[in-house]
């Protein structure tokens, strides 16, 4: 039984991802840069924000139990969760002040946030001089 377990979280593992935008898929702890991830940035700037280094949120483990899949499914649950995530993109290119929504299990939250806290950016530009935008980002984790 115990291999069965295994193997079926395996499957579990390879079919949870994050999606953006229009159900673009992202791969967990991935690069995303050339996938056409950008957050929406406002600000007193003439250049907005360039996403230079980030990877995708990874899919929180404690979802992949296959007991509580098949729960999920039969009690008629959500299999995937949204998270708005917001932040300011600091002088030096470093997300600040980083807030995702509140989600059920909260995993998905904390994930999300701790993948923008890593992301890096070209600093938002008025008239040649660094200054801080305010971002959000919306992310959707599914399993499937």
């Amino acid at each position: 039984m115990e291999g069965k377990n295994a193997a079926l979280a395996a499957c579990m593992v390879a079919l949870a991802g994050c999606t953006f935008g229009d159900n673009n898929y992202l791969r967990p702890n991935e690069s995303i840069v050339d996938d056409g991830v950008t957050p929406e940035c406002v600000g007193d700037y003439d250049r907005a924000p360039v996403l230079v280094a980030a990877k995708a949120p990874v899919f929180p483990v404690s979802m992949l139990n296959p007991t509580l899949i098949e729960d999920r499914k039969t009690r008629h649950l959500p299999m995937s969760w949204q998270v708005d995530a917001r932040f300011d993109v600091g002088t030096d290119g470093v997300p600040l002040n980083v807030r995702a929504s509140a989600t059920d299990p909260a995993s998905f939250g904390h994930h999300t946030a701790i993948a923008i806290r890593a992301w890096r950016f070209k600093p938002a530009l008025r008239a040649g001089v660094a200054v801080t935008a305010a971002c959000t980002f919306t992310m959707t984790f599914e399993l499937g």
